[in-house]
């Protein structure tokens, strides 16, 4: 929850105009009291340093972050929410051929990685980490050209 908030202070000051030029994949889901929903764009992922944008598991510097499109995190708090958000997902996840790069499961938790790998180089073009446990989903979006094998620590 606390890269939630630090999310929220870097959108809060940066132009809006620039932050939604693309459309998020979770837009329809509606943001609310369990629901909260953010989208960095390109241009505010150059702008920010590594160090300002901190998501756990998740290093923007090791990642490249200037071949970022655009990360998404939504957090859901309540499991009534989960279903939608994992409609949302399936139909992304179908739809663009992603593959599960990762499973872990313990102590019931579970995380998911979800890529599309675009050769043999070991770069990516969209990564999906999602991570339920019983009260809480997260999920992080990642688009771009980057390396995941050196970004991401679970």
């Amino acid at each position: 929850m606390k890269y939630i908030k630090v999310l929220l202070l870097i959108i809060a000051l940066s132009v809006a105009g620039s932050i939604f030029a693309a459309r998020p994949i979770f837009a329809d889901l509606p943001a609310g009291e369990d629901i909260e929903k953010i989208y960095l764009s390109k241009s505010l992922l150059r702008m920010a340093g590594a160090d300002d944008i901190n998501l756990q598991g998740v290093s923007l510097e090791d990642l490249g972050k200037d071949y970022l499109d655009n990360i998404e995190v939504v957090n859901i708090e309540t499991r009534r929410h989960f279903r939608q958000a994992y409609d949302i997902l399936d139909q992304y996840v179908d739809k663009n051929n992603l593959e599960v790069m990762m499973l872990k499961e313990s102590d019931g938790e579970k995380v998911t990685i979800y890529g599309k790998p675009i050769d043999e180089t070991g770069e990516t073009s969209v990564m999906i980490i999602v991570k339920e446990d019983e009260d809480e989903l997260n999920i992080v979006v990642i688009s771009g050209r980057f390396n995941a094998s050196t970004g991401i620590d679970f």
